[in-house]
Parts: C-alpha cells; sequence; structure tokens
C-alpha cells in the first residue's frame, strides 16, 4: 500500500470502496489538509472538522482529482475554510504564537498564503505544493505528474514567483527568499492526537454531506476557469496590438509578400535601399560579407530562418575575471543552461592560466554559455545576434556548504547529498571515499539539504537525513549527516508500588518530517524491563500504558531525547494507594469518555480523550464512562490532582444530518481539585453539562 501513489489508492478507493486504500490517503495528507484549515481559521475544533468536510469532498466527490490529488485537496481544505471564515465576526488569537521577528512574519502571512495559493495557475502550484507540502524532489514531481523535470523546474520558479506576487496585491511584500524559507518550515504542523483516524472514519460515514460539498466546490471551480477565460480575448487582443506596432515601428512599413529572389528580405526592411549598401554596423539577420572589426562572429554566421547558412556554427574568444579583475584559471565553460553536476560533466572549454578561453563550432542556435568554478559563484552570458568576441565574464565569491556522512561511525561513501538552494536550484553530489561532499556555487541564503542512505548492513532503518543551513558568500558552511543502524534505543524499568508492571506497554512517540507521529511500541517483561529500539534520534515522548490496578488504567509519560547510535535511559516508578469514587450524572445515552486523574491545572478541552494509542502526555489514570453512576479510581498517588469527567455527545439522527458548516455538539465536562490522603477514600461528585 505504501508503494501505491496517491492517484492509485484514490482508484481503488472510488472503484472498489477499498477502506484501507482511503485510509493510506487519509494518513498521507492529514497534517497538509488539517493544517491548511488551521492556518485560515486559528480555531483547533472548526478546523478539524473542515480538515473532515475536505476529506468527504475527495471521498464522494462526482469527478475527483486527476492529475494530482495533494492539490487538490489543498484547494478543497481552502474553499472549505474560506467558507467558513465568511460567517466568522471577529478571528481569535492564536495562543500558541510566540514573538521572534520570524514569527510576526509568518502571523502576517499565514492567513493569506492558502488563498494566494490558489490564485497560481494549476500547473504551477503542483511543483509549490509537493516541494514544499509534500516535501518531494522536482524528479519525483515530474515523475508523478509525467512532465520532465526542467519542466516542473520551471513551473516552479513561475509559480513562486506568481505566489509572491499575489501576495504583494493582498498587502503582503516578502522577497522570493524569505518566502521559501516560510514554505520550507512553516506550511505542515503536527496534527491533534487520533486526529487521522476520525478524518477517515467520518469522511466516508455520510455520502450524501460529501457528494453535496464536492458538488458545490466543482462549480466554484468552473467559474474561475470562466473568470480567467474572460480576460484571455482582451489580453490577446492587447498583444496582437502591440506586435503590430512593433513590426511597423521597425520598418516605417509592413513588409513586401517577397516577390523578389533576394536571399535577406530583413535586411530591406531594416536599412534603406539599396540593400547591399555596406554600412557600420551588422544587421540581426541576415547573410552579410564580414568587415574586418568582427570576424566569426554570432552575427556573421546566423541568418534568418530562411536563410542557406542558418546553421553554420560559430566561435567566440573570451575571458573570466573576478570582481577584483583577476583571471580566474581552470574554470570550466559549458554551452547552454548549467549541469546539475558541473564536476562530472564534460565542459565544452576550460580557462587556461590568464583566464582565456576558446570555443570552436558552437551551434548557432545556442542561446547561453554557463561557467562554474569551485571557489565562486556559477554564472550565465546570454548569446544574442550582437554578441561577439571577446566574451567578458565576472564571477562573484561563492557560497559553499560541506560535511561527511557516516553510517555507525564510519565514512559513507558513494552515497548522493542534494542541495536545494534559495533560487530553487537543485544540485547533486556524491561522498568520496572518505564520506565527505561538497557544493559550491549555491545561492547565498537558507538551503535544503537532504543525504540518501543506500541499503547497509547491518540494515539501516533511516534512508533519509534532512539538513538546512544558511550560506554566506565567500565562506565554506558546515553540515554533517550521522546515520546509526538503529539510530537509538530507549530502556529502563516500569515499576509499580516497587514491583514490575506486568502487562504494562511502553510506547515511544517520535515526530516524523510530515508532521505526523511514529509510534514504536514494546511489551514490559516480567521483571519489569523494557527496551524499545530502532528509535530515530531527537525529541521523543515515552509513555507507560496499559497498567491496570481494577478497572483502571494508570499512564505516564516522559520526554527523553535520544541520539543515534546511544542507548537513553527512562524508568518509570509508579505508587499509589489512594481511591477516589466518582459519583457522575448527566451522561447523554450514546456519549463517550473517561472519568479521569490529571495533572493539577491541565486543561480539559486540550486533550484527546478517545484514542487510547494516543494518551496525553498529562493524563495519569482513567476509566471509560458508560452512564450514571459511581466510578472508582485505584491506586493513585496521593497528593494534589485533579479528577474530571469528560464526554463526547454523538451527532443527530441520519434522518436529520445537520447543515455543512455547522459546528459539532460541544463536548460535556466537569472538574474538582482534590488533595488524596496515603490509604484514604475520598467522594466527588460531577455534573455533566
Amino acid at each position: 500500500m505504501a508503494d501505491t501513489d496517491d492517484l492509485g489508492l484514490y482508484t481503488q478507493w472510488r472503484e472498489g470502496k477499498d477502506r484501507e486504500a482511503f485510509d493510506e490517503l487519509v494518513n498521507r495528507h492529514a497534517p497538509m489538509v488539517y493544517s491548511v484549515c488551521r492556518r485560515i481559521l486559528n480555531v483547533q475544533g472548526e478546523a478539524e472538522e473542515t480538515a473532515i468536510e475536505a476529506f468527504q469532498m475527495l471521498a464522494y466527490a462526482p469527478s475527483g482529482p486527476k492529475a494530482h490529488l495533494a492539490t487538490w485537496l489543498h484547494a478543497a481544505a481552502t474553499a472549505r475554510a474560506r467558507q467558513r471564515t465568511r460567517t466568522q465576526r471577529q478571528r481569535p488569537q492564536d495562543e500558541s504564537k510566540g514573538p521572534g521577528d520570524s514569527t510576526v512574519a509568518w502571523e502576517a502571512l499565514q492567513t493569506e498564503i492558502d488563498a494566494a495559493m490558489t490564485a497560481v495557475p494549476w500547473q504551477a502550484r503542483v511543483p509549490l505544493i509537493g516541494q514544499y507540502v509534500e516535501d518531494k524532489t522536482q524528479a519525483e514531481i515530474a515523475k508523478e505528474i509525467g512532465l520532465d523535470r526542467q519542466r516542473v523546474i520551471t513551473d516552479g520558479v513561475t509559480g513562486l514567483e506568481t505566489l509572491r506576487k499575489e501576495l504583494a496585491a493582498r498587502g503582503i511584500e516578502i522577497t522570493s527568499s524569505r518566502l521559501k524559507e516560510m514554505l520550507s518550515t512553516q506550511m505542515v504542523e503536527p496534527v491533534p492526537s487520533g486526529l487521522a483516524p476520525r478524518l477517515s472514519e467520518r469522511a466516508i460515514a455520510d455520502p450524501l454531506a460529501g457528494r453535496r460539498l464536492a458538488a458545490g466546490f466543482e462549480v466554484d471551480e468552473t467559474l474561475r476557469k470562466r473568470s480567467a477565460l474572460s480576460w484571455a480575448v482582451p489580453l490577446a487582443a492587447v498583444a496582437i496590438l502591440a506586435g503590430m506596432v512593433l513590426w511597423f515601428s521597425r520598418g516605417g512599413q509592413p513588409e513586401p509578400p517577397e516577390p523578389a529572389p533576394e536571399p535577406a528580405p530583413v535586411e530591406t526592411a531594416q536599412t534603406p535601399p539599396p540593400a547591399e549598401s555596406p554600412g557600420p554596423r551588422t544587421p540581426r539577420t541576415g547573410v552579410t560579407p564580414r568587415t574586418p572589426q568582427r570576424p566569426e562572429t554570432p552575427a556573421s554566421a546566423r541568418t534568418s530562418p530562411g536563410g542557406a547558412a542558418a546553421a553554420q556554427p560559430v566561435t567566440y574568444q573570451g575571458i573570466v575575471r573576478d570582481a577584483t579583475g583577476n583571471a580566474v584559471p581552470n574554470a570550466r565553460v559549458f554551452l547552454g543552461a548549467l549541469p546539475a553536476e558541473p564536476t562530472g560533466a564534460e565542459p565544452a572549454a576550460e580557462t587556461g592560466p590568464m583566464g582565456a578561453f576558446d570555443l570552436n563550432d558552437v551551434p548557432a542556435e545556442t542561446r547561453q554559455i554557463s561557467v562554474w568554478h569551485e571557489a565562486y559563484k556559477p554564472a550565465t552570458l546570454a548569446l544574442t545576434g550582437d554578441t561577439g568576441s571577446p566574451l567578458e565574464i565576472t564571477l562573484s565569491p561563492a557560497a559553499r556548504v560541506g560535511g561527511i556522512v557516516t553510517y555507525i561511525g564510519a565514512p559513507a561513501a558513494g552515497q548522493s547529498v542534494e542541495l536545494v538552494d534559495a533560487s530553487g536550484n537543485t544540485l547533486r553530489a556524491q561522498t568520496g571515499d572518505d564520506g565527505s561532499y561538497l557544493f559550491t556555487g549555491a545561492e547565498p541564503g537558507m538551503v535544503q539539504l537532504r543525504a540518501n542512505l543506500e541499503p547497509m548492513e547491518p540494515v539501516n532503518r533511516r534512508r533519509s537525513m534532512y539538513s538546512t543551513a544558511v550560506l554566506e558568500t565567500g565562506l565554506t558552511t558546515d553540515a554533517d549527516f550521522t546515520f546509526g543502524a538503529l539510530d537509538a534505543a530507549i530502556e529502563g524499568t516500569a515499576l509499580f508500588n516497587d514491583e514490575p508492571a506486568r502487562g504494562a506497554r511502553i510506547v515511544a512517540r517520535v515526530q516524523t518530517p510530515s508532521g505526523g507521529e511514529e509510534h514504536i511500541e514494546t511489551g514490559v517483561q516480567s521483571d519489569g524491563t523494557y527496551l524499545v529500539d530502532a528509535v530515530p534520534a531527537g525529541p521523543t515522548i515515552v509513555q507507560l500504558q496499559g497498567l491496570r490496578v481494577g478497572r483502571t488504567e494508570h499512564l505516564r509519560s516522559i520526554s527523553v531525547q535520544t541520539r543515534s547510535g546511544q542507548t537513553a535511559p527512562c524508568d518509570f516508578a509508579l505508587y499509589g494507594n489512594s481511591s477516589v469514587i466518582a459519583q457522575v450524572s448527566g451522561v447523554v445515552p450514546g456519549a463517550t469518555g473517561f472519568i479521569a486523574a490529571i495533572d493539577p491545572g491541565t486543561s480539559l478541552l486540550d486533550l484527546n480523550w478517545p484514542d487510547h494509542s494516543l494518551t496525553p502526555v498529562n493524563l495519569l489514570a482513567r476509566i471509560p464512562l458508560g452512564q450514571d453512576g459511581e466510578y472508582t479510581l485505584e491506586g493513585l498517588e496521593p497528593g494534589a490532582c485533579t479528577i474530571c469527567a469528560y464526554a463526547t455527545v454523538p451527532a443527530g439522527p441520519a434522518a436529520e444530518p445537520p447543515q455543512a458548516g455547522a459546528a459539532p455538539p460541544p463536548p460535556l465536562y466537569d472538574a474538582a481539585g482534590l488533595t488524596l490522603q496515603p490509604n484514604g477514600e475520598t467522594v466527588v461528585v460531577l455534573q455533566l453539562r
């Protein structure tokens, strides 16, 4: 299932209602869809409901995505979220935002970025979504949509500039490099615990609502296409008029319909008759006698499209200097654009000790040359009909980044490293025998690096590792990649009242690059010990779950920092001999929830109660809630705690589906702060409301 692309999974769902295929689509794109809704609505509850609506549209759209599912989903989520904002009079402030220049810049950008993104033409929008939201390379995007990589790069550059201009039209001025930095770091945020399963479950539960929402979205899309078409006719007319004005202004009159056999009709349109009259300048096109001043220039070799010598090669001589005027030897000169790996590509010429070079037999259709040197930024020079020798090219000092890739402490030779610079250019390098790599010529500013590790022995869990660096002109930045066979491990003991916590589980929760969570689970042994291996290095939440005293399940969470190739210790020691009898009333039939003990001061609305596998970090103990009555929490630790009841109210009957955009029923809850005495029993009365 993981090897099937998005459209393949969507086809399985559409044709066979394959639930596993749809669940996989939700797992892949839930972070992106939720992030869009969260940015626009700024309210977690509404963002979750809107994300469900977006996946409802995907599940039951009459004609779903056909080219790129992620871009379609982004547009659907943006449309639903903006529809909700039309009913809001005031947007609440997001308390999670902190101070700092970069945060302020994102605050100004985040409420408009998705709407501005939908204004970018579809073909230019797909590379933006693929690169900055799905974290894919241009090659992966090109393969997915069936275009060549160069076209994807070109569309991505066009899309980024269109997005920047659209933001400027909305009053947000931002540079391209800053916009790319924001897109790379802020577009996807982690989804709340347990949201992805709920998205999938509720998205397919109401086909009628899904078809209604998708139909509305398709009508909006059709209207936007008609609106764009309505502008095409006047724009085309303006373009034709401008072309006619330019045509007449160059010759004073339109060219004759070529009744005469002259081989250079353009010469007649540019110079006074007769055409053979010599002049001091070389025409842009046409075959003319060579002049002593400019031998073998492109102007003397290129002709009009109908000329006999149009394909004749030309010759250039040139010199390469640095910014101070000194010659640059050993620079590599290429015809056309710079290759992705200039160190391994064959150049057309190399500069000598004095920086000079010769280019012989250059095809007449060549439009530019590129120059590369490891100590300088690459440079390009456009070739036109007036370009003549000597060519003078100036190189600026390069920003460089390099490092070492290691696996289990040993150099990893022959591995691939990719760099995406601030202009969207992708460079590639391979590590040498010592595991080192070096990129030169990248644009100064923020760059993204990715090291790709081939399968190794012993088997390596992680195949890719990312890093970012800020490059400065003339300086070399270090960026090392350290891979481990098991990446990291966590071990320790789990005890309850000094006895092994038999039957309990240990779950390591690790953040993934896409914003989701990876869970690695193991059991507690009979002696109370445990070991969680194959844990990616980084911040990890280790949770003890499933420790039961009577009907009460006890839970604990500890944050640890794991490091590659190392084992982090993490011990759980729980004590408790106090009990609480909770007398609960007000439970609505069909409601689901828990009676729980939580850390004092915890907000009830921040907890995700129904999902067992994504237990909140501040939950201490719980019992499932079924109906009004008494519930006994056993084995609680003496001291201060909060006892609470929380229930999620079921939706209305299927015969009366809620209208699109209607808020779900609010949860019911009540809580009381207590101080528990050793070996004591405390009674608390809770009324759900």
